[in-house]
């Protein structure tokens, strides 16, 4: 969530305090007409627009009124009736700093980041303590890299209203890019009393119990922070991280796939439904996962291996090796790509050699991937191959070196030869590496 919105939010966040408070009910003609107990409800159950259809059955707003009316059109998305509202208020009252105020929101709502400054100093010219406005300042500060001048805005913001939601999370937020982590979490438990229903307190809060180590008390913020905004992205992704980690597998994916649901353009919950699904070999799931991930991040070039392997490991050679060659054209210091292409290539039936024309040159003449290449192109024998391999001092480096001659064999149908190949490099490999995975699944599979 961006600063901007989440600023937005802990203004409106106040409404059920607002319509609630008695201040407010003494600057309001009793003669009105209006009906709070039907606003505050519209408000609990999350229905602003009924809560402004109500306000505004009343012919004459007071000045309390408008400013509520302000709040809710720029929750429920009226910008236009917003400014209408501000115009009156300006008009009868120029200097007030909570119109002022309110003036900021609706520009910085706008994208108009001049004019948002322009009435936010005109608000603490009015009135140098007025607390929202502090807490924007601090916001806008921390923004900008200014930790200093933020810390003093939100300070000054607590210091007129110690519940000031935004001014707490910001120094909450500011604390913990500064690794302050215990004195942040002092900030995010006071904004979590101070608004109790607002999910995002809960969602940040988790976020600095898990660095903590606190890891029960990260999920049960999480399970709170999604109760009250169970529509929300960002909080069943970070569940879902967070049960990942915690090797709950299945929860996890429960949270990645309803975030997919919530907004199926944002690429990230893909990243882990994929690797759920490669982990329970579940392939074609997660191939589509990864090609979806890639159509809305074409350049999300980590996806690139994991979709190599995924095709290879599936006999898909052709899209195996366009994918490991991207790879390898987007990724100058890996020559594993090339090599895993060129065999992806073999094991289609193109000529290896076509592809690794002008890329060899890429692939430095001293080091282990070199004579591989040579050897996929047809440049050297596999005499002079397997004498190199074997004169490889480092055992990880002589089992990955193994690994492609092991697939060469098996693309000229030498099974045997190239199984014990493939098995010595299952073993040694990192288990994360393309070739340890490739190999695991074709020694599972005898090869085939």
């Amino acid at each position: 969530m961006s600063g901007r919105i989440l600023g937005l939010c802990c203004a409106l966040c106040a409404l059920l305090t607002v319509v609630g408070c008695a201040g407010f009910q003494k600057h309001t003609p009793p003669e009105s007409g209006t009906d709070y107990e039907r606003i505050g409800t519209h408000l609990e159950e999350g229905h602003p627009e009924e809560a402004l259809k109500e306000l505004q059955q009343t012919s004459t707003l007071s000045r309390e009124e408008q400013l509520l009316a302000v709040r809710l059109c720029l929750q429920t998305g009226k910008p236009n009736a917003a400014r209408r509202y501000l115009d009156d208020l300006l008009s009868r009252y120029p200097g007030d700093a909570d119109v002022l105020y309110l003036c900021f929101l609706l520009e910085e709502q706008a994208g108009s980041p001049e004019a948002a400054e322009a009435r936010l100093t005109a608000a603490l010219t009015s009135d140098p303590r007025h607390s929202e406005a502090l807490a924007a300042r601090g916001r806008l500060c921390l923004e900008a890299g200014l930790h200093e001048e933020a810390q003093a805005a939100f300070s000054a913001s607590l210091e007129s209203d110690p519940t000031q939601l935004e001014a707490l999370l910001g120094s909450g937020k500011l604390l913990y890019s500064e690794e302050r982590y215990a004195e942040a979490l002092s900030f995010l438990d006071r904004a979590v009393g101070s608004a109790p229903d607002f999910p995002f307190a809960y969602q940040d809060r988790a976020r600095l119990r898990s660095v903590l180590g606190d890891d029960a008390g990260a999920l049960k913020d999480l399970d709170t922070a999604i109760r009250l905004a169970p529509d929300y992205y960002w909080s069943r992704l970070d569940r879902g991280r967070l049960l990942l980690r915690l090797g709950r597998l299945e929860a996890a994916g429960r949270d990645f796939e309803h975030a997919v649901t919530l907004d199926p353009d944002i690429f990230l919950a893909y990243v882990y439904t994929a690797g759920i699904h490669e982990d329970r070999r579940e392939y074609p799931e997660a191939i589509q996962d990864y090609e979806t991930l890639l159509r809305l991040r074409p350049d999300y070039f980590f996806a690139l291996e994991s979709l190599g392997v995924l095709y290879y490991s599936t006999g898909k050679y052709e899209p195996a090796a366009m994918r490991f060659s991207e790879a390898f054209d987007n990724s100058w210091d890996e020559p594993s790509y090339a090599l895993l292409a060129a065999l992806a290539c073999r094991q289609a039936d193109l000529d290896p050699a076509v592809f690794l024309k002008g890329r060899l040159a890429r692939i430095k003449a001293d080091s282990w991937a070199y004579p591989l290449a040579r050897f996929l192109a047809g440049e050297a024998g596999e005499a002079a191959t397997l004498d190199r391999v074997q004169r490889e001092k480092d055992a990880v480096m002589k089992a990955r070196m193994l690994f492609y001659v092991g697939c060469a064999f098996l693309a000229e149908g030498r099974s045997p030869a190239g199984l014990v190949y493939l098995s010595t490099a299952a073993e040694k490999l990192p288990p994360h590496w393309a070739e340890a995975r490739i190999a695991r699944e074709l020694s599972a599979r005898g090869g085939m």
